[in-house]
Protein backbone atom coordinates (compact mmCIF):
# COMPACT_ATOMS: atom_id res chain seq x y z
CA UNK A 1 0.00 0.00 0.00
CA UNK A 2 2.83 2.42 0.76
CA UNK A 3 4.52 1.91 -2.22
CA UNK A 4 1.21 2.39 -4.71
CA UNK A 5 0.30 5.88 -2.98
CA UNK A 6 3.76 7.00 -3.06
CA UNK A 7 3.86 6.32 -6.00
CA UNK A 8 0.75 7.64 -7.18
CA UNK A 9 1.16 11.08 -5.31
CA UNK A 10 4.77 11.15 -6.54
CA UNK A 11 2.93 11.23 -10.59
CA UNK A 12 1.02 14.59 -9.69
CA UNK A 13 -0.45 16.09 -11.79
CA UNK A 14 -1.16 12.96 -14.00
CA UNK A 15 -2.20 10.73 -11.46
CA UNK A 16 -4.22 13.15 -8.50
CA UNK A 17 -5.14 10.62 -6.40
CA UNK A 18 -5.68 6.77 -4.85
CA UNK A 19 -9.21 4.98 -3.80
CA UNK A 20 -9.08 3.00 -1.30
CA UNK A 21 -10.36 -0.63 -1.14
CA UNK A 22 -12.18 -1.79 1.15
CA UNK A 23 -12.33 0.42 4.38
CA UNK A 24 -13.97 -2.25 6.40
CA UNK A 25 -15.40 -5.72 6.41
CA UNK A 26 -19.48 -6.50 6.35
CA UNK A 27 -19.16 -10.55 7.91
CA UNK A 28 -16.18 -11.96 9.90
CA UNK A 29 -13.65 -13.05 6.96
CA UNK A 30 -10.08 -12.84 6.22
CA UNK A 31 -9.68 -10.05 3.18
CA UNK A 32 -7.94 -7.43 2.51
CA UNK A 33 -10.40 -4.44 4.66
CA UNK A 34 -8.68 -2.17 6.79
CA UNK A 35 -11.59 -2.58 9.83
CA UNK A 36 -12.69 -5.67 10.52
CA UNK A 37 -16.10 -7.44 10.88
CA UNK A 38 -14.76 -6.96 14.70
CA UNK A 39 -13.85 -3.40 14.47
CA UNK A 40 -10.36 -4.13 14.88
CA UNK A 41 -7.97 -1.90 13.04
CA UNK A 42 -5.28 -3.38 11.08
CA UNK A 43 -1.97 -2.18 10.12
CA UNK A 44 -2.84 -0.73 6.76
CA UNK A 45 -5.58 1.78 8.77
CA UNK A 46 -2.70 3.94 10.88
CA UNK A 47 -0.28 3.45 7.78
CA UNK A 48 -2.76 5.53 5.52
CA UNK A 49 -3.07 8.28 7.80
CA UNK A 50 0.44 9.10 7.29
CA UNK A 51 0.22 8.57 3.26
CA UNK A 52 -2.55 11.20 3.09
CA UNK A 53 -1.55 13.75 4.92
CA UNK A 54 -1.02 17.23 3.22
CA UNK A 55 2.66 16.71 2.59
CA UNK A 56 4.20 13.61 1.88
CA UNK A 57 8.07 12.64 1.50
CA UNK A 58 8.33 9.49 -0.26
CA UNK A 59 11.77 8.40 -0.49
CA UNK A 60 12.81 6.06 -3.50
CA UNK A 61 16.54 4.36 -3.98
CA UNK A 62 18.16 3.28 -7.06
CA UNK A 63 21.46 1.41 -6.85
CA UNK A 64 23.04 5.05 -6.64
CA UNK A 65 21.15 7.62 -5.56
CA UNK A 66 18.63 7.86 -2.72
CA UNK A 67 15.80 10.56 -3.71
CA UNK A 68 13.16 12.30 -1.80
CA UNK A 69 10.59 13.68 -3.53
CA UNK A 70 8.51 16.43 -1.89
CA UNK A 71 4.59 16.10 -2.24
CA UNK A 72 2.47 18.75 -1.04
CA UNK A 73 -1.35 19.23 -1.61
CA UNK A 74 -1.51 22.47 0.25
CA UNK A 75 -3.19 25.40 -1.54
CA UNK A 76 -0.64 28.09 -0.44
CA UNK A 77 3.06 27.53 -1.72
CA UNK A 78 6.27 27.99 0.98
CA UNK A 79 9.25 26.66 2.17
CA UNK A 80 10.51 24.05 4.25
CA UNK A 81 13.29 22.23 5.71
CA UNK A 82 13.96 18.72 4.77
CA UNK A 83 16.21 17.21 7.08
CA UNK A 84 17.94 13.68 6.61
CA UNK A 85 19.44 11.77 9.05
CA UNK A 86 21.35 8.20 8.40
CA UNK A 87 21.42 5.99 12.33
CA UNK A 88 22.02 2.73 13.30
CA UNK A 89 19.57 0.47 15.00
CA UNK A 90 21.02 1.68 18.27
CA UNK A 91 20.41 5.81 17.66
CA UNK A 92 24.16 6.62 16.55
CA UNK A 93 24.20 9.42 14.44
CA UNK A 94 25.88 8.72 10.93
CA UNK A 95 25.55 11.43 9.15
CA UNK A 96 23.11 13.95 8.39
CA UNK A 97 21.85 17.24 6.01
CA UNK A 98 19.25 19.46 5.35
CA UNK A 99 18.41 21.04 2.80
CA UNK A 100 15.63 24.15 1.62
CA UNK A 101 12.76 22.63 -0.56
CA UNK A 102 10.17 24.20 -2.16
CA UNK A 103 6.13 22.73 -1.79
CA UNK A 104 4.55 23.24 -4.93
CA UNK A 105 0.45 22.71 -4.79
CA UNK A 106 1.34 21.70 -8.81
CA UNK A 107 3.84 19.86 -9.29
CA UNK A 108 6.42 18.15 -7.15
CA UNK A 109 9.89 19.01 -6.54
CA UNK A 110 13.18 16.23 -5.58
CA UNK A 111 15.84 15.92 -3.52
CA UNK A 112 18.44 13.18 -4.46
CA UNK A 113 21.68 11.82 -2.90
CA UNK A 114 24.70 9.97 -4.45
CA UNK A 115 25.28 6.96 -2.17
CA UNK A 116 28.62 7.94 -2.76
CA UNK A 117 28.91 11.13 -0.73
CA UNK A 118 27.49 9.05 2.14
CA UNK A 119 29.81 7.96 4.80
CA UNK A 120 30.51 3.63 4.46
CA UNK A 121 27.44 1.87 6.49
CA UNK A 122 25.91 -1.25 6.49
CA UNK A 123 22.34 -1.34 4.87
CA UNK A 124 21.69 -4.14 7.72
CA UNK A 125 22.03 -2.21 10.79
CA UNK A 126 21.19 1.31 9.45
CA UNK A 127 17.93 3.57 8.86
CA UNK A 128 17.20 6.93 7.49
CA UNK A 129 15.20 9.27 9.66
CA UNK A 130 13.57 11.67 7.39
CA UNK A 131 11.82 15.14 8.51
CA UNK A 132 10.32 18.05 6.57
CA UNK A 133 8.71 20.94 8.57
CA UNK A 134 9.22 24.88 8.99
CA UNK A 135 10.72 26.72 12.08
CA UNK A 136 7.22 26.16 14.07
CA UNK A 137 6.31 22.55 12.95
CA UNK A 138 7.24 18.94 11.80
CA UNK A 139 4.94 18.57 8.98
CA UNK A 140 5.93 14.96 7.99
CA UNK A 141 8.40 12.36 9.96
CA UNK A 142 9.04 9.05 8.90
CA UNK A 143 12.37 6.65 9.01
CA UNK A 144 13.31 4.77 5.95
CA UNK A 145 15.25 0.87 5.73
CA UNK A 146 17.99 1.06 3.55
CA UNK A 147 17.61 -2.67 2.59
CA UNK A 148 14.54 -5.10 2.81
CA UNK A 149 12.97 -5.73 6.54
CA UNK A 150 13.53 -9.77 6.08
CA UNK A 151 17.65 -8.34 5.52
CA UNK A 152 17.68 -6.15 8.24
CA UNK A 153 19.61 -6.86 10.84
CA UNK A 154 17.37 -5.75 14.21
CA UNK A 155 18.35 -6.06 17.58
CA UNK A 156 15.93 -7.29 20.38
CA UNK A 157 14.39 -4.22 21.57
CA UNK A 158 13.03 -3.51 24.85
CA UNK A 159 10.04 -1.69 24.84
CA UNK A 160 8.13 0.02 27.97
CA UNK A 161 4.45 1.39 28.30
CA UNK A 162 3.66 3.83 30.70
CA UNK A 163 0.67 5.53 31.79
CA UNK A 164 0.66 8.94 31.93
CA UNK A 165 -2.62 10.12 31.63
CA UNK A 166 -6.75 8.54 32.29
CA UNK A 167 -6.16 7.47 28.56
CA UNK A 168 -2.70 8.25 27.68
CA UNK A 169 0.39 6.01 27.52
CA UNK A 170 3.96 6.61 26.44
CA UNK A 171 6.15 3.98 24.59
CA UNK A 172 9.60 4.04 24.99
CA UNK A 173 12.21 1.88 23.45
CA UNK A 174 16.28 1.40 23.84
CA UNK A 175 16.83 0.65 20.36
CA UNK A 176 14.84 1.30 17.05
CA UNK A 177 11.91 -0.50 16.69
CA UNK A 178 10.31 -1.61 13.60
CA UNK A 179 6.02 -1.59 13.44
CA UNK A 180 5.25 -1.54 16.88
CA UNK A 181 1.99 -2.78 17.90
CA UNK A 182 0.19 -2.08 20.99
CA UNK A 183 -2.26 -4.89 22.20
CA UNK A 184 -4.17 -5.66 25.24
CA UNK A 185 -4.04 -9.56 26.38
CA UNK A 186 -8.14 -8.98 27.46
CA UNK A 187 -9.12 -8.24 23.82
CA UNK A 188 -9.57 -5.55 21.50
CA UNK A 189 -8.88 -1.92 22.03
CA UNK A 190 -8.87 1.37 20.27
CA UNK A 191 -5.67 3.08 19.95
CA UNK A 192 -4.76 6.68 18.48
CA UNK A 193 -1.78 5.46 16.50
CA UNK A 194 -0.26 1.40 15.97
CA UNK A 195 2.32 -0.22 14.30
CA UNK A 196 5.02 2.62 14.60
CA UNK A 197 8.14 3.20 14.76
CA UNK A 198 9.95 4.24 17.52
CA UNK A 199 13.35 5.69 17.73
CA UNK A 200 16.31 4.78 20.46
CA UNK A 201 14.80 6.65 23.39
CA UNK A 202 12.21 8.77 21.81
CA UNK A 203 9.12 8.76 23.91
CA UNK A 204 5.79 7.79 21.57
CA UNK A 205 3.04 9.12 22.91
CA UNK A 206 -0.86 7.22 22.50
CA UNK A 207 -4.48 7.40 23.63
CA UNK A 208 -6.09 4.22 24.11
CA UNK A 209 -10.04 3.98 24.65
CA UNK A 210 -11.28 1.59 27.29
CA UNK A 211 -14.65 0.43 28.55
CA UNK A 212 -14.58 1.51 32.23
CA UNK A 213 -14.77 -1.64 33.53
CA UNK A 214 -11.70 -2.41 31.70
CA UNK A 215 -9.09 0.22 32.90
CA UNK A 216 -7.94 -0.71 35.99
CA UNK A 217 -7.60 -4.20 34.78
CA UNK A 218 -6.29 -4.02 31.33
CA UNK A 219 -2.66 -5.33 30.75
CA UNK A 220 -0.98 -4.03 27.68
CA UNK A 221 1.70 -5.51 25.52
CA UNK A 222 4.27 -4.56 23.18
CA UNK A 223 5.24 -6.77 20.12
CA UNK A 224 7.69 -5.50 16.93
CA UNK A 225 9.31 -6.59 14.10
CA UNK A 226 12.62 -6.71 16.02
CA UNK A 227 11.86 -9.32 18.52
CA UNK A 228 9.74 -11.78 16.17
Amino acid sequence: MQIAVEAHRSAKPYCMGTLMWQLNDCWPVTSWSMIDWYNNKKAVYYSTQDLFRTILIAPRQTEKTLNFTLVSDSLKEFSGELKLELKNFKGQSLWQKTEIMRAYNTSNSTYSINKADLPKYDSTECYMNIQFGRKDAVLYSSNLLLCKPKNCMFPRSNITITKVGENTYSVISDVFSKSVCISSESGAISVSDNYFDIEPHQIKTIKIDLPAKEKNTMKLKAICLNNL
